[in-house]
């Protein structure tokens, strides 16, 4: 199965890349991927915190709705789908 990863700033940077197609065998949540991806301290620190829990400021988001509304880090992925990784957004 394919699944397109979008990354924004400071993601992008992080992970080499502002897009990515990944080609997955045998990973089947968003978790499974996240551990994929994230191969190296530098890149898992920055995605989770240091109980290996996704920090509570990373959103992502799987064809367009958070993962949070879903099942967490346990939602399925299938074929085609998109999950776009926003870093904590600050404002005022």
């Amino acid at each position: 199965m394919k699944v397109k990863i979008i990354l924004f700033m400071p993601f992008s940077e992080i992970f080499n890349a502002t897009e990515s197609e990944i080609e997955l065998h045998s990973t089947k949540n968003v978790q499974e991927l996240l551990d994929i991806l994230c191969d190296s301290s530098n890149r898992r620190g920055k995605i989770f915190d240091s109980t290996g829990e996704l920090k509570p400021d990373v959103t992502i988001l799987k064809n367009g709705k958070s993962i949070r509304a879903l099942e967490g880090v346990e939602t399925k992925l299938k074929d085609g789908d998109e999950l776009a990784l926003f870093p904590p957004v600050a404002g005022g």
